[in-house]
């Protein structure tokens, strides 16, 4: 799903591409947040934060100064619905715009060709479909566990047939593009506003935007 989202002359968004926003960030959140909870226990602890943002490269510290950002009850964990406000602020700072219009045809190429890579891998009796058998033997030896596993599946089966097609896992990737463009950006505000990355900062879930006031 992609939406672009233009403000009008006031500032504001009109009330359905409001709704659109909220479905669109949903989607993405749910995605994202069942790739983060590797325990599948219904929230993101830091750990597992620290270990999904590992992956691409961020310090210890900068995970914790987003983690921080984005646990808006200050409950230690994080959860879907705070996911989903940085997929909200992240499109209504971007027009709207998807991993797929904010990256060149070259990097989607590239992301589509380690999907396809990806799919191959899963797709352990080449049959052109990922069974959920053949997902959750995959996620649970790179560490999540049965109920995590199944989590992914569901959010990637976009047409709740119990299988994933070539498409939907590349959709999937798209979402992860998205969520690491969000988080980067993030990443740049904090660092931006607080250079030495000593205190943490208030939480910005609920900021109309993500630009320094």
């Amino acid at each position: 799903m992609s939406e672009n989202f233009a403000a009008g002359a006031d500032g504001e968004l009109s009330t359905e591409e409001q709704e659109n926003l909220e479905i669109l960030a949903g989607l993405d959140a749910t995605t994202v947040f069942a790739m983060m909870d590797i325990n599948g226990d219904g929230v993101v602890s830091q750990k597992e934060f620290e270990t999904y943002l590992a992956a691409y490269g961020h310090t210890k510290a900068e995970s914790t100064r987003i983690f921080v950002a984005m646990d808006a009850n200050r409950d230690r964990v994080i959860d879907v619905e705070e996911v989903k406000q940085l997929f909200k602020l992240y499109y209504a700072n971007t027009g709207g715009l998807s991993a797929k219009n904010s990256f060149s045809e070259v990097q989607l190429v590239e992301r589509r060709a380690q999907a396809l890579r990806m799919f191959d891998e899963i797709d352990t009796n080449s049959d052109g479909e990922i069974s959920s058998e053949e997902m959750r033997s995959y996620l649970m030896s790179v560490g999540y566990t049965n109920v995590a596993a199944y989590a992914v599946l569901c959010s990637l089966d976009t047409d709740d047939n119990g299988k994933i097609s070539r498409s939907e896992l590349c959709m999937g990737f798209e979402r992860y593009a998205a969520v690491r463009e969000a988080i980067e950006e993030l990443v740049s505000v904090l660092t931006s506003w607080h250079p030495a990355m000593k205190n943490p900062v208030a939480p910005l879930v609920g900021r109309s935007n993500l630009q320094k006031q």
